[in-house]
């Protein structure tokens, strides 16, 4: 009868590290979400976005300047944030139309001057989940577009929201192309 108990006790003295290895498991979200965010601004469209930069350690301005292609520190993700000019003077949901014809939405909504969509494709490394936010600022449209692995969406639902609603058109546009900066945004 000494052996139960004893088995049984060492069984409950692990307990509160299976539960604290368990519980470690379910915060990378909520961390990131914490963590050290930095904004990155596109001179040239005068936009900028917030990102973790834990998860985005670094980033390639295009050739043109009209935005920035983000390096994950992850497998499968894919994080750009860029402007164009809005030629044909669209609203919002002529181009969220044209942008997604074809491709079935999982979510869409459409304000007077910006349009979210995402939705389920096929990624490098298998189901994929993409996020499109696009703003219109005047002649200008800035947009952020994320892909990461369908595997990854419960930590990903916790850094999104932020992420994209940070994106925002500054005063200014039409300037010749310029340096971005990336600053430290607590």
């Amino acid at each position: 009868m000494h052996r139960h108990v004893r088995a049984a006790h060492i069984r409950l003295g692990v307990l509160p590290a299976i539960l604290a290895v368990a519980l470690a498991a379910f915060t990378p979200a909520a961390s990131h979400a914490q963590a050290k965010w930095l904004t990155y601004t596109n001179v040239r469209f005068a936009f900028a976005v917030d990102y973790p930069a834990d998860l985005f350690p670094s980033y390639v301005e295009s050739d043109n300047s009209d935005g920035a292609t983000f390096n994950a520190a992850g497998e499968g993700v894919a994080f750009r944030a860029f402007g164009f000019w809005n030629n044909d003077h669209q609203r919002p949901r002529a181009l969220l139309k044209e942008r997604y014809e074809g491709k079935k939405l999982d979510y869409s909504a459409v304000k007077q001057d910006s349009f979210v969509a995402s939705g389920r494709q096929q990624g490098r490394d298998g189901a994929a989940i993409f996020y499109d936010r696009c703003h219109f600022a005047g002649e200008r449209v800035v947009c952020v577009n994320l892909v990461y692995p369908a595997a990854d969406k419960k930590k990903w639902d916790a850094i999104v929201p932020r992420l994209t609603r940070s994106l925002r058109a500054l005063a200014g546009g039409r300037q010749r192309a310029g340096l971005s900066r990336a600053t430290l945004r607590q």
